[in-house]
């Protein structure tokens, strides 16, 4: 069977493992070939990797938003007082160490797998439109069941520490400490465990069996891709840390960075070039200037600015370090969930890209698909909101999913059709 180029960012094998399959495969390496790999052994590439994905990424987000003034006034909320909030925090932060930072850091720490977890649901559901999965309510529910389902079996156990578990002198002491500044660490009762353990188990199962009967009902296998980040996850976040495999751990937050930054970089070959056909050399000259930007960003936030506040306020260094870390990353995670999500210019869908959006109105039109016409009909484009029109003949599959979801598209390149009853094309043979 012919690779389904629209459904990959580049193709199989490079989405798989930028999404989430280098990190299964590192982790069953590390278990099984190296299982007493001291931790100090992989302490420089953690580091390095920090500076060389993990810092870029936050980078990656504020050049997006922040390269246009426009962005700013169409999300003054973002773009002005988010930020200006967040310096209050800082310095309510540096001003009250014992209590405020504590807070402040606690929020970080419980927000940041969230974040990860979004992301993961993000990723899935791209793939499961561009795949022509049907998405309603019951599939996103079990789907968001399983992926924030593995956030609580992880935090059911260590509580708020779960973040740091793979630095030894927390894990060894009992202390529930970021860069030597303490945290509130919210623990949940013995129950919780097998509560998100079921839930997880439910979740999976459900979106596993809702995948495996569209696929009956198409004739046709569901792609593995569809299955690739929610898996990485179960990996991150509870078959990782079951295992006490500490040296994978560590790479957790760069295998999401990863992700985020092979999305990124896709969005931003195709707004530089469009559709087109991209020769080498253009890929290389904006890939090279993007990811120089990127870094230096990310030196910039993590090593200069952090310098520039002990510098000018005179305040200890793991304080500053710590809260202004925790100030960057609380940043990025409500203007990545803006920019990636609602429906205005920096949005993926305005670049072609099919990302998931979080308003009522998106989810209302989740179930949309592409589907193929019958031969002899040219590709029909349906307007939004339009009801559709008698003379587009979906085949047999289409309607079903018609009839489900109360929602359909025309043609490979038509659009959202929405209203009232649809009537039956008439039978025709030969259907491919």
């Amino acid at each position: 069977m012919p690779e389904n180029r629209n459904l990959y960012f580049l193709n199989f094998p490079a989405d798989f493992l930028f999404m989430g399959g280098f990190s299964i495969l590192l982790f069953f390496w590390m278990h099984y070939a190296v299982p007493d790999l001291p931790l100090a052994s992989v302490m420089p590439a953690a580091l390095f990797l920090q500076y060389a994905l993990n810092y870029p990424h936050f980078s990656a987000t504020l050049y997006r938003f922040y390269r246009s003034a426009d962005n700013v006034r169409q999300l003054p909320m973002t773009g002005i007082v988010w930020p200006i909030l967040i310096a209050i925090a800082v310095w309510a932060a540096l001003l009250s160490p014992g209590l405020f930072a504590s807070y402040f850091i606690t929020l970080y720490l419980i927000w940041s797998p969230y974040h990860f977890s979004g992301q993961t649901v993000g990723l899935t559901m791209l793939y499961a439109r561009r795949s022509g999965f049907f998405v309603g309510r019951l599939e996103r529910l079990a789907l968001s069941a399983f992926v924030f389902g593995t956030f609580f079996v992880l935090y059911s156990q260590a509580g708020v520490k779960a973040r740091l578990i793979t630095d030894p002198s927390v894990a060894a002491s009992g202390e529930s400490t970021y860069l030597g500044i303490p945290f509130i660490n919210f623990t949940m009762p013995d129950w919780a465990f097998w509560a998100s353990v079921a839930v997880t188990a439910a979740g999976g199962l459900t979106f596993l069996a809702l995948t495996l009967k569209w696929a009956l009902a198409h004739k046709k296998a569901p792609p593995l891709i569809l299955y690739i980040p929610a898996l990485a996850q179960l990996f991150w976040f509870v078959i990782g840390f079951e295992t006490s495999v500490v040296t994978f751990y560590i790479f957790v937050s760069t295998f999401h960075s990863l992700q985020y930054l092979y999305v990124s970089w896709a969005v931003q070959l195709k707004e530089a070039h469009g559709d087109g056909k991209i020769g080498i050399k253009d890929i290389a000259g904006t890939t090279t200037l993007w990811s120089v930007m990127n870094l230096c960003g990310g030196i910039a936030l993590f090593s200069l600015l952090p310098v520039a506040v002990i510098k000018i306020f005179d305040t200890p260094a793991n304080l500053t370090l710590a809260v202004v870390f925790a100030a960057i990353q609380i940043h990025h995670f409500f203007v990545d969930g803006v920019i990636w999500h609602e429906r205005h210019a920096l949005a993926p869908q305005r670049t072609g890209m099919d990302f998931d959006r979080g308003s009522a109105a998106d989810r209302r039109f989740q179930s949309c698909q592409f589907f193929r016409l019958w031969p002899d009909q040219q590709p029909h484009a349906c307007g939004a909101g339009e009801p559709q029109p008698s003379g587009c003949r979906l085949c047999p599959a289409a309607r079903a999913d018609l009839r489900h979801g109360g929602f359909a598209a025309c043609g490979r390149g038509g659009f959202r059709s929405a209203g009232g009853p649809v009537q039956d094309p008439e039978p025709v043979r030969n259907h491919p």
